[in-house]
């Protein structure tokens, strides 16, 4: 064996000579960190996208069910009032039997302000137990 041939064993097959041959680096360092900040920034856009994207469905929702209960509030408020109303009147026709109208609807009122004023303080007794109370006393 020759000299030439033992050095060539001796290096490894996939090794380059430090020549022409050799790989260069024909991105600059700050050519890789551009790349990546242009990337962290493209997915740092579409993170913001998509969670605005969701908040906006999210919200549309909240929205859409407050908006529904309110509704729904609104038409149960108003049955009660009517039906309340009808109450009303009925316990004035049927005091119109014995007393004259102006009698009935006088008793009538003053039971409907009572009502009122009771339910009022039960109501504000019950936001003081709770410490809700938004009226300042």
């Amino acid at each position: 064996m020759t000299h030439l041939q033992s050095e060539s064993q001796d290096k490894p097959r996939d090794a380059e000579p430090a020549g022409q041959d050799a790989p260069l680096d024909r991105h600059p360092a700050g050519a890789h960190w551009s790349a990546l900040a242009a990337r962290m920034l493209d997915d740092v856009v579409r993170i913001v996208e998509a969670e605005t994207r969701l908040l906006e469905v999210n919200f549309g929702r909240a929205l859409t069910a407050a908006f529904d209960r309110a509704i729904g509030q609104l038409l149960g408020g108003l049955m009660m009032f009517l039906g309340g109303a009808c109450l009303l009147a009925a316990l004035i026709m049927l005091l119109h039997q014995w007393l004259p109208v102006w009698q009935s609807l006088a008793i009538s009122g003053a039971a409907a302000i009572g009502g009122g004023l009771a339910v009022g303080r039960l109501s504000a007794r019950i936001a003081r137990k709770t410490g809700s109370d938004t009226t300042g006393d």
